[in-house]
């Protein structure tokens, strides 16, 4: 096999993979949340680089009120937001959520 196709398939397997670990964390969500009644909290970060959900379009849908469980953790440089996992992972599901000029 020469590198090109190595690659691709390199990063092929890496997209699969990416998909395969947001889902056992979507269901490890709904486990905890099954068992126990508690939401799972998921940071800024981690809706980003797990679900691909921009920063940016999760703002805008905090400054839209169409996410609401959004929590402000620490303060300053150091503070994190975070959010209920089913609520993110709704808006994934529901990608009209994230077209910005529904939104506005």
């Amino acid at each position: 096999m020469d590198a090109l196709r190595l690659s691709q398939q390199l990063e092929q397997l890496q997209t699969e993979l990416a998909c395969l670990q947001a889902e056992v964390k979507r269901l490890e969500a709904l486990y905890i949340h099954q068992a126990t009644g508690q939401t799972t909290r998921i940071t800024m970060a981690e809706a980003e680089n797990q679900l691909g959900v921009s920063r940016f379009h999760i703002r805008r849908l905090i400054g839209a009120g169409i996410i609401q469980s959004g929590q402000r953790i620490g303060a300053g440089k150091n503070a994190k937001w975070t959010f209920d996992y089913q609520e993110i992972l709704h808006l994934v599901k529901n990608p009209s959520f994230l077209n910005i000029e529904s939104v506005s």
